[in-house]
Parts: C-alpha cells; structure tokens; sequence
C-alpha cells in the first residue's frame, strides 16, 4: 500500500542544482511566487477604501498592481532558470 509521499522506487532526492534543473525540479526561486499569492489572497491586507488614486479606491489598485508585480517576478524567475 502506497502512503501519501511515497511512490515505487521511492523518493529521488536531487542535490545538484543543474541536475536538479535537468530533471524538471523546482528551484530555488519559486518559493518567490508565494508572496504575491499571500498579498492577494488576503483580502485583510488590503480591504480599505483610502488611500485612492485618480479615486480609484485602494482595494482595486493594490490588486492591479500586483498583476504588474507578478508578471515581473514571474519574468525574473524565468530568465534566471535559463541561466
């Protein structure tokens, strides 16, 4: 019976960073696309009406704006992995 976590021929533990990029492992530069998942699924952060911008009120623009943020850090991570 398998458990959760393991599979046959077990778990493969990569150490080395280009074997690890060779295999389709994560790097260490995904945990960076929490932050922007944290800030937007929090709605607590940013549920308020004041400061506004042009009168848009602050809850719309903080989550536009994390849409640019995210696309750039998505683009870093991108172009650092193909490094």
């Amino acid at each position: 019976m398998l458990c959760l976590g393991q599979w046959v021929g077990g778990p493969q533990i990569v150490t080395d960073p280009k074997e690890a990029r060779a295999n389709g492992s994560a790097s260490g530069l995904y945990w960076l696309l929490w932050i922007p998942f944290v800030a937007i699924v929090t709605p607590y952060f940013y549920n308020f009406w004041e400061p506004t911008i042009a009168g848009i009120p602050f809850f719309y623009w903080y989550q536009v704006v994390w849409v640019f943020l995210t696309a750039g850090l998505t683009y870093y991570i991108s172009r650092r992995e193909e490094a």
